[in-house]
């Protein structure tokens, strides 16, 4: 802002006439433009004479007029401010004058301190055009060496004067939240457009002038955030021990590398099904390799090899530059897996498609994964790849999954404590930083009721109990976080739903509403669990992140939606049937007529033939079929088309159209060797059993029709045929047959139809545009697949809303990607009584001994979960504004009585968080036992534990658990209930999985460990035990291994709805030798055994 724009102040001395003192007229010209600036009038040392300042000039000059001098010394005499600007300048060759205007200010030293000013975000919008984004430049007038402020107060409101605007703040409304000795800051009231009113009464104020002070006008978010940033790196609270971990973490991951150092290959040979075994050439490498690490091939080693002293913060600032440097990088990381940390062992798939070879090749062809490891031959066996003498190579154990994986973590983390995530709040609350975080609440909102009719009528099969209600308004009302613990059974799925439907109901459907919210979790099963559940405008919720595993389960789930609606549009559409029919032959005859050919010809044909009653009609079909030579790939085309890859839509005929296509393929390939394993892949499709179609299977089926349909959709054909009037005629009589589409409606039902039938990638592409809820797992929710869908590809994805399910599972560093994407609500749905999350025990170890951090965070902040510790912060936010967070739902409906009360007394009501199991024992009823609670004791005289590696299992549990199962399953009282197996070591499952197979019972039968198997629930539970009464187990150091973990244990005796049988030595949990110790160490197991001795059943599995 210049001087001259504020024109209309009444003190002032206009265009004075002054003689500049001993001028340098020749060097006028020089500096005349210096002469354009801003000053401030001082008085000279020398008598009569006055001193025009600003940084870059000082003129000494007097004034000719005696009046206006004696004027001029009576502002400076009672003590005025001022500032000025020289109108003009006359020099001749002997003198220099100047005309000087003068604006005096009244003496005020009220607003003697810096401080800062915020605008809001309305009136940011409102004023955005008129002020430019340095709103502080509009405010005052520089002389190069100060800043000058006008401003006049008026009981407590300050007024600062712009150019063409003014602003008004309130000097008792001090935004004490971030008070320090440097700022204090206010927010603005109102900023307004000066009116003839408004100069008139400024002329007859008495204004003041600030001098050198600071005033910073920021945007309320920026204020927020620059001030949250602050406040955080002050409290070094609970973001900053994360902060510690992570950095850790990252000298763990570096160091592990470097132990394993360079991997020699002695050789390398090629297995069938498009995979390589490699021989290493030392062996202690291959005990610190584990199935699902990366390894890299690299042309000189990483820095931190050759230098030891390395730490992970320099690696990543070597990484960054390295970045800037070549933008082209070869590595595409959005692509690399993200479950390098945390892997379920796989075996290796007994199928490769030789189309599998032939996808987009990826730019980080140097990265090759490991399936399997053989310790015995010193081996590892990879995927397959392009490289030449391997045995030459640098070969390194890759980090760079787990870095991309960290540097999400410190994207999110960096939003989080600079202010900047999308609710800026979140750092404060996740810091500990409560206090006066009231007033920079920004979400307020009206209050929401729970529940709408419809919303209870679609989601809820009985009456909602009254916490459910509580939890869903809890999350509709909350301005930030929201805690919702979910006891095993108590309907946390159900909550979440019902709340998506509240919010889906208060949206403004004009709106641009796609992916308003996301839903989270930690693993992509907990993801699938609710979103499998969901329809928010009759639409499926869409899954984004690793390609094969989600494109699957999208394509799966995309494909079950259409099928709904195509059944509902035949049920309700009378005449779609008909319509569909007719415009299909129309569609073709008008292909055939475009283009005639062989191919459009059989088609339209088969068509009439499949649709027609006309036996005469048929017959002249199949005479001109017989008689004609069309290619054997067309029909074959046909059939893949057909091919349904959801499991009932195999079952519904799958294995007869698997057979015709190998048929049809085996000849149209001859002894083609490319094609061998598509071919057994089609065998094995057309002979699989009902029972032995699994998810393995579909998704083997799945990626055989895309590859087989891109290798045989016909090239265009631009050979024109003549039209053939035999066909003609045909399409005529088959047309009459036909009704016509009645109306505009039942066409448009016809062409949705089709587009549902035919076309699901287009179908995808819509369902982005137009789903409400996107989901992904906590690392996938800012990948390049959901920012696309987004349609920000370059920005961070903001969500208004993000429900994590799950959340005490999440660990805290994976947690705040997500937190930090949602701008109004975070839903927290988990229960810290159940598993927890992983953290590395080292790290704990090592942060123990960082004097840095705070005692209690030491005790417990890493071990404790993010969903407890801010279950803890709900709490106390709600002590400010008495707005309820947190609520503990109090019913569940999954299981038995007995077991419920079992679980609800041994895990629940001791930390008063017990709940009630309120349904009849009649609705759980089996036809097994009389209880709902068996144990099968087999005592240590059968067999004993085995190990096996660092795992264990038990032969003699296993084969009773797979011959109960048998019996059960073949039985008709349990033909039609669901089973699960659940074990604490992956032995044990792996020796079950195997059984099963034998018997044919693998689909029938969910087998798992404890972390797989959380949020399940089957009708029949087995648990087994697998530990047995030995004296070397007695003595150990963990006698009862995983079993003594409470989280898992609860989570192991909560599966089940009517049956939970137990299989396992009873002797470790009651025996004279090993009970006090049990009580100790395992007390719910204990009260379990003695349960089933009161109101259970006890088999003697020995004999």
């Amino acid at each position: 802002m210049k001087v001259k724009d504020i024109n209309f102040l009444k003190e002032s001395m206009q265009k004075i006439k002054c003689e500049v003192i001993k001028p340098k007229i020749g060097k006028y010209e020089e500096i005349k433009e210096k002469f354009k600036k801003d000053g401030v009038i001082e008085v000279s040392d020398k008598k009569g004479e006055y001193l025009y300042i600003h940084n870059e000039l000082s003129i000494n000059f007097k004034i000719v007029d005696e009046n206006q001098k004696n004027k001029l010394d009576d502002y400076f005499l009672r003590k005025y401010k001022n500032i000025a600007y020289i109108d003009s300048a006359f020099p001749t060759k002997d003198e220099l004058k100047i005309f000087i205007t003068i604006y005096f200010f009244y003496p005020d030293n009220r607003l003697n301190q810096n401080f800062s000013l915020y605008i809001n975000e309305e009136m940011k919008k409102q004023y955005s055009k008129e002020l430019s984004e340095e709103y502080d430049k509009n405010f005052y007038i520089s002389n190069g060496n100060n800043r000058y402020y006008i401003y006049s107060i008026t009981e407590d409101t300050i007024t600062l004067f712009g150019k063409d605007y003014y602003l008004e703040f309130q000097l008792e409304e001090e935004d004490t939240v971030f008070k320090d000795e440097k700022f204090n800051f206010f927010e603005i009231k109102k900023i307004g457009k000066y009116s003839k009113k408004d100069k008139n009464s400024y002329i007859a104020s008495l204004l003041k002038l600030a001098i050198g002070r600071s005033i910073k006008i920021l945007d309320k978010k920026e204020h927020v955030s620059n001030s949250i940033a602050k406040r955080i790196k002050e409290d070094r609270g609970y973001l900053n021990l994360w902060e510690k971990y992570a950095s850790i973490e990252g000298d763990f991951l570096i160091n592990k590398a470097r132990q394993i150092g360079e991997i020699k290959i002695n050789s390398a040979s090629n297995l069938e099904g498009g995979y390589r075994v490699l021989y290493l050439e030392n062996r202690e490498q291959i005990e610190k390799l584990k199935v699902g690490d990366c390894l890299e091939l690299q042309k000189k080693l990483p820095s931190y090899f050759s230098n030891e002293e390395m730490e992970w913060s320099d690696y990543r600032n070597e990484c960054k530059i390295r970045k800037m440097e070549d933008e082209e990088s070869d590595m595409e990381v959005e692509e690399i897996l993200e479950d390098n940390l945390f892997y379920e062992t796989t075996d290796i798939p007994q199928f490769i498609l030789e189309n599998e070879k032939n996808k987009k090749k990826k730019k980080d062809n140097n990265r090759i994964k490991i399936y399997k490891i053989n310790k015995e031959e010193n081996s590892i066996i990879v995927e397959n790849f392009n490289i030449k003498n391997i045995e030459k190579k640098h070969l390194i154990l890759s980090i760079l999954g787990d870095q991309l994986q960290i540097e999400r973590r410190e994207k999110a983390r960096d939003k989080i404590k600079e202010g900047k995530a999308a609710m800026p709040t979140i750092g404060l609350i996740l810091n500990g930083s409560l206090e006066n975080i009231e007033k920079l609440m920004e979400n307020k909102i009206d209050k929401i009721d729970s529940l709408t009719p419809f919303v209870k009528e679609k989601i809820f099969k009985n009456e909602p109990t009254q916490k459910q209600k509580e939890a869903i308004e809890i999350a509709l009302n909350t301005p930030d976080i929201a805690v919702i613990q979910g006891p095993p059974g108590t309907g946390k799925t159900t909550v979440i739903t019902a709340i998506i439907e509240r919010l889906n109901e208060r949206v403004d459907k004009k709106e641009d509403n796609k992916g308003k919210i996301l839903i989270t979790s930690f693993q992509h099963d907990a993801v699938k669990n609710v979103i499998s559940r969901l329809r928010i405008n009759s639409l499926p919720t869409l899954k984004f992140g690793r390609k094969d595993e989600d494109d699957f389960f999208t394509e799966k789930e995309i494909e079950n939606w259409c099928e709904e609606v195509r059944d509902k549009l035949k049920q309700n559409v009378s005449s779609l049937e008909k319509n569909l029919e007719k415009e299909g032959l129309l569609n073709l005859y008008k292909e055939y007529l475009i283009l005639p050919s062989e191919y459009t010809e059989e088609k339209l044909l088969l068509a009439i033939k499949k649709i027609s009653v006309n036996s005469k009609l048929i017959e002249r079909i199949d005479t001109y079929l017989s008689e004609s030579s069309f290619k054997e790939d067309s029909i074959l085309l046909n059939n893949i088309r057909k091919f349904r890859t959801t499991k009932e839509g195999f079952l519904d005929g799958g294995a007869e159209i698997c057979y015709n296509i190998y048929i049809s393929l085996k000849e149209l390939v001859k002894n083609n060797k490319k094609f061998e394993n598509t071919l057994k892949l089609l065998e094995k499709g057309y002979l699989i059993k009902d029972n032995e179609v699994d998810e393995d299977f579909l998704k083997s089926m799945f990626i055989l029709k895309n590859n087989l349909l891109n290798l045989l959709i016909p090239k265009p054909i631009y050979k024109k045929e003549r039209i053939n009037n035999e066909i003609k005629e045909i399409y005529k009589i088959a047309e009459q047959e036909l009704c016509t589409p009645k109306n505009e409606e039942e066409k448009i039902i016809f062409n949705f139809y089709n587009e549902i039938s035919n076309n699901s990638l287009f179908i995808k592409k819509i369902l982005e545009n137009y789903c409400f809820v996107y989901s992904a797992t906590t690392q996938q929710s800012e990948g390049a697949e959901i920012r696309k869908a987004k349609g920000k590809v370059r920005e961070d994805p903001i969500y208004d809303v993000v429900i994590v399910d799950e959340a005490a599972r999440v660990n805290p560093l994976d947690l705040m990607i997500p937190l930090s994407q949602a701008a109004k609500k975070i839903i927290l749905v988990g229960d810290h009584r159940q598993l927890p999350h992983v953290y590395n025990e080292d790290i704990f170890d090592e942060l123990q001994n960082d004097g840095e951090i705070d005692e209690n965070l030491r005790e417990k902040g890493i071990s404790q979960s993010m969903f407890e510790y801010l279950k803890e912060k709900a709490d106390e936010l709600e002590k400010k504004d008495n707005i309820k967070r947190t609520i503990t739902l109090d019913r569940q409906y999954r299981m038995h009585k007995l077991l419920g009360n079992f679980i609800n007394q041994n895990f629940y009501e001791v930390y008063n968080e017990g709940f009630h199991s309120p349904l009849a024992d009649e609705i759980f009823k089996q036809d097994f036992y009389k209880t709902p609670l068996v144990w099968i004791d087999i005592k240590n005289t059968v067999d004993k534990e085995i190990k096996k590696g660092t795992s264990r299992k038990r032969e003699s549990e296993a084969n009773i658990i797979v011959n109960k199962l048998k019996e059960m399953i073949t039985s008709g009282k349990g033909e039609k209930l669901t089973y699960g197996v659940i074990s604490f070591y992956k032995a044990q499952v792996d020796e079950i999985i195997e059984k099963l197979k034998k018997e044919g019972l693998n689909d029938k039968v969910k087998v798992g460990s404890v972390d797989a198997f959380q949020g399940m629930e089957f009708d029949v539970m087995f648990l087994s035990v697998v530990r047995t009464n030995t004296k070397e187990s007695l003595n150990s150091r963990f006698p009862y291994g995983f079993l003594a973990s409470e989280n898992r244990l609860c989570v192991a005796l909560s599966r089940q709805k009517r049956l939970l049988v137990v299989v396992g030595d009873s002797d470790i949990f009651y025996s004279k030798e090993w009970k006090e110790l049990a009580k100790k160490s395992v007390p719910a197991m204990v009260n379990l055994y003695e349960l089933c001795l009161k109101e259970g059943e006890i088999i003697d599995g020995s004999k």
